[in-house]
């Protein structure tokens, strides 16, 4: 691998010398790409505007990042900032490559999961968006286009700030592309609430025991925090948010989140709910408000975090805040819909669903 690795540091070097102006336009790409991004803007949008296309790209994102998250423990993936400091083969005391305030992630490299769950979610999106309105050739060869182009910033902003190599950005968007083909058999979106409900406990379960496991065969599944905190330029980069049981116990909320929604609206007989829930023929104005709504609560509860003194709780809570913001995102146009389903809905429900099954031309 070290051949593979110094040619990714090749090109991290020409990146960071030729384009130094732009580190701040990498960073942003970077954000958007990262697999919060998937919760508190990809999700809340999609589900706003449609809901089963919303409900999908949930499950993607906690599907995507769950198995991204079980890649890393197993293939021990190296990462740039640190990998050059332990290889021997640059000098010590010598300024490789630069780091930025968002370089110092605290898990293994292999496979990116910016890469991985952006590619899976967004590639979904735009499959969605050329079903449901079956534009024009030209039109679909525009998104597309916009698609990769996204895909390709997000990259090559990961390899900017020293996060990644080459071939574990490509690598991981191929593999959350396949998550999508893949589930798409699954119809998740007409799972009933006990599914959801199981998975947000089967993601947990699956890690610790992946966790326990490396430990009794005398592997540490804690080697990339301590190489982390060893080589990151400054202690203050580094959060518990960028560890991989964070990022589990965030899946786990927000398909926990999912199940508890279902419950309400399948169990409990709320007229309303029940209404509003099949409301797909919504005025778009009252969608896109419903979307503003919903992106201003999610980044206000994001920006609430706990301080960083105990990880278990850390953990805990973030698995109960993204629940809260997933049933909170998926109430909010139920509870600022009308409360009765407007003539025809049923019609429309079917041929959305219909378009949901069929490939697009």
């Amino acid at each position: 691998m070290d051949f593979i690795h110094k040619h990714g540091i090749e090109v991290i070097q020409f990146l960071q010398n030729e384009f130094p102006e732009h580190s701040g336009l990498m960073q942003t790409m970077s954000r958007m790409g990262d697999p919060r991004a998937a919760f508190l803007i990809y999700f809340p949008v999609a589900y706003c505007l449609h809901k089963r296309t919303g409900i999908q790209v949930l499950w993607l994102a906690c599907l995507s990042e769950w198995m991204n998250n079980l890649l890393k423990w197993v293939m021990h993936g190296e990462r740039p900032y640190w990998w050059v400091r332990e290889c021997g083969h640059y000098p010590s005391n010598s300024t490789i490559v630069q780091q930025f305030p968002l370089t110092c992630e605290t898990g293994p490299g292999s496979p990116s999961g910016h890469g991985m769950v952006t590619a899976s979610v967004v590639y979904y999106i735009v499959l969605a968006v050329i079903r449901i309105h079956k534009p024009r050739l030209w039109i679909q060869a525009i998104i597309w286009s916009v698609f990769v182009w996204f895909l390709i910033a997000v990259n090559v902003s990961r390899l900017y700030i020293a996060t990644h190599f080459p071939h574990q950005v490509i690598f991981g968007t191929f593999i959350g592309i396949a998550i999508t083909v893949f589930t798409e058999q699954f119809k998740l979106p007409d799972a009933r609430y006990n599914i959801p409900i199981a998975t947000s406990v089967i993601i947990p379960l699956s890690c610790i025991l992946t966790f326990y496991v490396f430990k009794m065969i005398g592997l540490d599944p804690q080697w990339s925090i301590t190489l982390a905190t060893k080589h990151c330029a400054d202690p203050s980069w580094i959060h518990l948010d960028t560890t991989l049981f964070n990022a589990v116990y965030r899946d786990a909320g927000g398909i926990l989140g999912l199940g508890l929604f279902h419950y309400v609206i399948s169990e409990m007989s709320i007229p309303r709910f029940h209404a509003s829930e099949n409301m797909t023929s919504l005025p778009y104005f009252n969608r896109l408000i419903h979307v503003g709504l919903t992106l201003f609560l999610c980044q206000m509860a994001e920006n609430v975090k706990p301080g960083q003194y105990s990880a278990i709780f850390y953990y805990f809570f973030t698995c109960l805040k993204f629940a809260v913001l997933t049933f909170t995102t998926m109430s909010v146009t139920n509870v600022f819909s009308t409360g009765k389903i407007p003539p025809g809905s049923e019609t429309i429900i079917a041929e959305e669903r219909d378009d949901d099954c069929d490939k697009p031309n």
